[in-house]
């Protein structure tokens, strides 16, 4: 598993590197990043992981800080690897000539069954707390624009995994209808690289098969070439 997740690292980073070469990606070595353990399932906690980007990918030049971290669990019994939870936190800062400003924050997680619980959500709320490691940013100087949103409003997603939302800040931020070819080949190449896994579907019995197999977020980008 080590391995694994190391070499996708590595090559999830180099893709990114050619959608942008200009993209700064902090915690750059997968034996940094993933800490591996198993019990009755195996469970990769996954370090912050720090991009600096463009807000808007048709403006090249980075004045977006988004931080990512999580966990995820995998079947130990089965020779498909698939998720059985996971949890995902976000926290986007905008670089401002006098500042930052915390701009979006959002927890994603997975309820099975919990009452008026989508299976898979998101919750907008403050993520100040991943913004200590964004050089230059002080938390008693940071503007925090995310702590007055309602955060107990649950939006129904796919699975945000880790993987997922670092797919998510790719093709929000790299990628636009005027992007070049060899852009849109990376993109490709991204997804490819972040579905080495399936989803928690299959724990969701309510799901149909198809249902249960499309619930990652690989599984909504319209492809550029059909198979």
């Amino acid at each position: 598993m080590r391995n694994l997740l190391n070499t996708k690292w590595s090559s999830i980073q180099g893709i990114i590197m050619r959608m942008n070469p200009d993209v700064d990606i902090k915690t750059q070595a997968g034996n940094e990043l993933f800490s591996v353990s198993i019990d009755e399932h195996i469970r990769v906690d996954v370090s912050p992981i720090r991009f600096y980007l463009p807000e808007r990918a048709k403006r090249a030049v980075p004045n977006l800080h988004v931080v990512i971290d999580g966990w995820i669990e995998f079947d130990v019994d089965v020779n498909e690897l698939r998720t059985t939870q996971f949890g995902t936190r976000v926290a986007y800062v905008r670089a401002k000539p006098l500042g930052f400003e915390h701009v979006y924050g959002s927890h994603y997680d997975q309820s099975k069954d919990d009452l008026g619980h989508p299976v898979f959500h998101a919750q907008i709320k403050t993520m100040k707390g991943l913004t200590t490691g964004i050089p230059g940013c002080e938390n008693d100087d940071l503007v925090d624009k995310v702590a007055p949103i309602l955060s107990n409003v649950r939006t129904p997603t796919p699975q945000m995994d880790v993987f997922s939302a670092v797919e998510q800040v790719c093709a929000d931020h790299l990628l636009w209808e005027n992007s070049e070819d060899d852009v849109r080949d990376a993109f490709e190449e991204l997804q490819e690289q972040c579905a080495f896994f399936k989803g928690s579907g299959h724990l969701m019995h309510r799901f149909t098969p198809a249902m249960a197999d499309c619930c990652r977020s690989t599984h909504w980008y319209k492809p550029r070439r059909s198979n």
